[in-house]
């Protein structure tokens, strides 16, 4: 029996892609090119001068400013009979939009990304008590971690309805196109900023190990461990290592004293705002990935790290792969021993060696998650049939509000 696009049952999401740029985002833009889920199209809150072209429709707001947000919001009343998928940060997002999303009578799913769900709404009891309730209205709920799971069965949700999954969508072969300008091997280099190309030139301009960090510019992230260590260690065999710092996100009071701690070293640099696809052109020119953040739900990069060969120093802060230096969360002393040990060691570590190791390897991915929730909708005959074909993918047009 043929499954039709009309009796195909297609999931809408609701997120954003870059711009801005940030795990969340990318994840999603991941998900979606990646063609492998029945997707039906985007409602993306967010304005963009320069977002992703993507293969589905793309609702968005036209202009910037709350209005044009509300009615891209708006457009989730006329989606009251579609499966949807909600990909947010954290527990407050869900709070805004269930007024769009009363009178539904197509269950949806969500994934919340942030590493500590209780941090936001501890504070405040009426904040903690809506987030409960909101929760109830989720047929399925796919979970990051051990502990985003007992934040979800602390707030009444059965267990039944939560499901941790593998999140990590590899970096598209696509966008891995080595190209050589100038004796400079890089990715894509003709869509390459002029940041990127000195944050690359930088990089590639010394054989000295080159450590890279990334994230938002917020204390929690401690990316000034790698510049105390370098203003502290005079080791010969490392002293000449270089720093580079990616950060992204709204431009912080911590953002400043970052630039000021990382000016007045001189083998550590700042980037702000590199794109997607410029940070991964400079990852895969580093040696060693640092994340020594004291929050933290999954790490893509770190993911993406491992996928390009680079050794990789992190936080215990949520599940890591087996393979990669892990140091106690807030510990400096066991962070500093462990870069020492990356940076003493003569070779990068083999491509891919560090993909589905650790905690994570025995879960469902969220490609598998997501197609079950769209699969599960459809009458059991339908179900048989569609296993036999592929998921035929909505053609590319972007909608705007």
């Amino acid at each position: 029996m043929m499954v039709t696009d009309h009796q195909e049952r297609k999931i809408w999401v609701f997120g954003t892609v870059p711009q801005p740029v940030g795990g969340v985002a990318i994840f999603l833009q991941r998900l979606i090119e990646s063609k492998r889920v029945p997707l039906a199209g985007l409602i993306d809150p967010y304005f963009g001068t320069q977002k992703s072209e993507l293969p589905i429709s793309h609702w968005r707001p036209k202009k910037k400013g709350i209005l044009h947000r509300i009615l891209t919001l708006v457009k989730l009343f006329r989606l009251r009979d579609e499966l949807l998928f909600i990909n947010g940060s954290r527990p407050e997002s869900i709070l805004a939009l269930f007024p769009f999303l009363l009178f539904r009578n197509a269950k949806k799913s969500l994934l919340l990304h942030h590493g500590d769900l209780w941090g936001s709404i501890e504070s405040s009891r009426i904040k903690s008590a809506l987030v409960k309730y909101v929760l109830g209205g989720y047929n399925s709920i796919y979970c990051l971690s051990e502990k985003q799971r007992r934040f979800y069965i602390s707030n009444d949700v059965e267990e039944s309805r939560l499901t941790l999954v593998d999140s990590y969508i590899g970096i598209p072969e696509t966008k891995l196109r080595p190209e050589n300008i100038e004796g400079v091997e890089k990715m894509d280099a003709e869509r390459l900023s002029k940041q990127a190309r000195e944050a690359i030139a930088w990089v590639s301009q010394t054989r000295s190990k080159v450590i890279i960090g990334s994230g938002y510019a917020q204390p929690f992230y401690n990316h000034e461990w790698v510049l105390d260590f370098l203003q502290q260690e005079n080791h010969a065999d490392f002293h000449n290592a270089r720093y580079i710092l990616c950060c992204y996100g709204p431009e912080t009071d911590h953002l400043q004293q970052l630039r000021e701690r990382c000016s007045v070293v001189p083998n550590a640099r700042l980037f702000f705002g590199l794109s997607s696809l410029e940070f991964n052109a400079v990852l895969s020119l580093s040696d060693i990935y640092v994340r020594p953040t004291s929050v933290d739900s999954f790490g893509i990069a770190i993911h993406d790290a491992r996928a390009l060969g680079l050794q990789v120093v992190a936080s215990n802060a949520c599940e890591r792969p087996n393979d990669i230096w892990v140091h106690e969360s807030g510990n400096y002393d066991q962070f500093r021993k462990l870069l020492k040990k990356c940076l003493a060691s003569p070779n990068r570590v083999g491509p891919g060696a560090g993909r589905g190791a650790g905690d994570i390897a025995g879960r469902i991915t969220i490609v598998d998650a997501l197609q079950q929730f769209a699969q599960a909708q459809l009458p059991l005959n339908l179900q048989r049939a569609s296993k036999e074909l592929p998921s035929p993918i909505g053609g590319s047009r972007d909608t705007r509000l």
